[in-house]
């Protein structure tokens, strides 16, 4: 049973690291799944290469799908992916808890500034 699992393991970890024909839209499906089964911790090393490659290519695909997927797959693992038109835009300083607090209360406070007007 073991040799199965093992077999079937550097099985997709071949098909991880190698070429796809479909380009970067395979390899993203891909690596979302293995995430998905809960088996991503058998092929580390691989995802980690396959997201510093998604990282490095900007978003010019008009397929919102692949877009999305690309987004989504960076920020599960924690890279950094701006929501702006550019994908190396520096990381922003940490805002202070109570800087934060202040923008719900604003944002609290218009959103029901709007709701009463809205409801009159």
């Amino acid at each position: 049973m073991k040799e199965r699992r093992d077999v079937l393991i550097n099985e997709a970890k071949n098909t991880l690291t190698g070429k796809h024909d479909d380009g970067p839209l395979a390899e993203m499906k891909l690596v979302d799944a293995v995430q998905r089964l809960g088996i991503a911790y058998h092929f580390q090393d691989e995802i980690h290469a396959s997201l510093q490659k998604l990282k490095s290519m900007e978003f010019r695909n008009e397929s919102f799908h692949e877009i999305s997927l690309q987004f989504w797959l960076l920020r599960q693992d924690r890279y950094y992916v701006s929501c702006g038109k550019s994908l190396h835009l520096p990381m922003p300083a940490p805002t202070p808890p109570h800087i934060v607090f202040f923008f719900c209360l604003n944002l609290l406070e218009w959103v029901l500034i709007n709701i009463a007007s809205s409801s009159n």
